[in-house]
C-alpha cells in the first residue's frame, strides 16, 4: 500500500480508492481486534466483583462464571462465522462477487 506513496507518483482515482479502502479495512480490523483487550478484563472484573478493573484477581467463587463468560464470547464468534462467513476456497473473485451481490442490486446495476 505505502509503495504507491513512496514512489512519488500521482495516483489515479481508482488507485486512490483502493489505497483508502485497504487502509480503512486494516485500521478497522486492528481497532476491532484490540477492543477485546479491554472487553475481556473488564468483563472478568465485573464478574469477579473486584474494584480493580486493570488487574482483577481471580477468586475461587469467580472461576466458573469467568469461564462461562469467555465461553459465551467463543460461542458468539462461532455463530458469527457460521452465519456470516462464506467459504472462499477454490472460488474465483467473480464467483464470490456473484454470491455476495443481492438480486435487487444486480438488476439496478444492469439498468
Amino acid at each position: 500500500m505505502l509503495e504507491l506513496l513512496e514512489r512519488q507518483e500521482s495516483l489515479t482515482v481508482n488507485q486512490w480508492k483502493i489505497f483508502l479502502a485497504c487502509f480503512f479495512s486494516l485500521a478497522l480490523a486492528y481497532g476491532t481486534s484490540n477492543l477485546g483487550k479491554f472487553i475481556g478484563p473488564l468483563g472478568l472484573a465485573v464478574i469477579a466483583g473486584t474494584s480493580n478493573y486493570v488487574n482483577p484477581q481471580a477468586t475461587l467463587d469467580a472461576i466458573i462464571p469467568a469461564f462461562n463468560y469467555f465461553a459465551s464470547w467463543w460461542v458468539l464468534a462461532a455463530l458469527t462465522f457460521l452465519f456470516i462467513g462464506i467459504e472462499t476456497g477454490g472460488r474465483t473473485i467473480e464467483e464470490l462477487d456473484a454470491a455476495l451481490v443481492k438480486p435487487g442490486r444486480a438488476k439496478a446495476a444492469v439498468q
